[in-house]
């Protein structure tokens, strides 16, 4: 599942915080409602057991709505996956997740709640990974960075294959709202490898200009390339992408002759 304890304090990376000021803001401020609780719930306790312990638990009020959450929001992973998101339906959803109807009101307004919660908590989870890949990788080593980023990125999804369809292909029939926050949060990215292009230049003088726009199209390029292969290989196949993703960007940069391969 995409959910672990992870120390509140690392939220405060840089490398997150760019993408959640750009959702925030071309969400007109009601993107991260949800993921507001997504940080609780990544904080909070481990969820990877579908229940609690049966009897006395010993657990806070805010620990088990915090392990119900969680579970609801795995099952609708698991379920859109296997039925698409217009078949699955709430008694999909807490049945999967071994909870009640009521249980699932008290947490969500609705599917499209639930699915924009799990698509932020997601969101959270890579800003972590990343920045805990990224940690000792000194700034101007953009190369290594760029490498490690795309690595990092699709281990991830590859780990969490309902997540992955989920997040990358069952977005686009979930209403306009999710198509929002996808939009959203590809501009973060673009702009954190327009980031990475202006660091490259600083230290690299022969690294060329490149139009703004570009870094658009290449997050929209690898996000293509990311559904065409949860269609033909699998999220297993994923991390197979990152030398295709890390060649196209060095070719960008001008750097056609550290490409060591781009894959097909």
């Amino acid at each position: 599942m995409w959910y672990r304890a992870v120390p509140e304090e690392r939220y405060g990376t840089r490398v997150f915080r760019g993408i959640s000021r750009r959702v925030f803001r071309e969400s007109n401020g009601k993107a991260f409602r949800g993921f507001v609780d997504a940080l609780g719930i990544l904080a909070g306790v481990d969820v990877t057991d579908k229940r609690l312990p049966a009897g006395r638990r010993g657990l806070t009020r805010a620990e088990v709505a915090s392990s119900q959450r969680g579970r609801i929001i795995a099952a609708l992973f698991d379920t859109v996956a296997a039925k698409g998101y217009p078949a699955t339906t709430i008694g999909d959803i807490v049945g999967r997740a071994e909870v009640s109807r009521r249980t699932f009101y008290e947490h969500f307004a609705g599917k499209q709640e639930c699915f924009l919660t799990a698509f932020d908590q997601a969101v959270a989870d890579i800003g972590v990974r990343l920045a805990a890949a990224l940690a000792d990788v000194p700034k101007d080593d953009w190369r290594t960075r760029l490498r490690r980023s795309w690595h990092t990125f699709l281990t991830a999804l590859a780990e969490h294959p309902t997540a992955a369809w989920s997040l990358y292909v069952e977005t686009f029939s979930a209403g306009p709202a999710l198509i929002e926050r996808t939009s959203a949060v590809n501009a973060g990215f673009a702009e954190l490898f327009r980031k990475l292009h202006h660091r490259a230049r600083h230290a690299d003088p022969t690294v060329p200009a490149v139009p703004a726009a570009v870094f658009d199209l290449y997050i929209g390029g690898t996000a293509e390339r990311i559904r065409h292969c949860l269609h033909t290989g699998g999220a297993a196949a994923l991390p197979g992408l990152t030398d295709l993703f890390e060649a196209t960007m060095l070719a960008l940069m001008g750097q056609v002759d550290q490409v060591s391969r781009s894959g097909d």
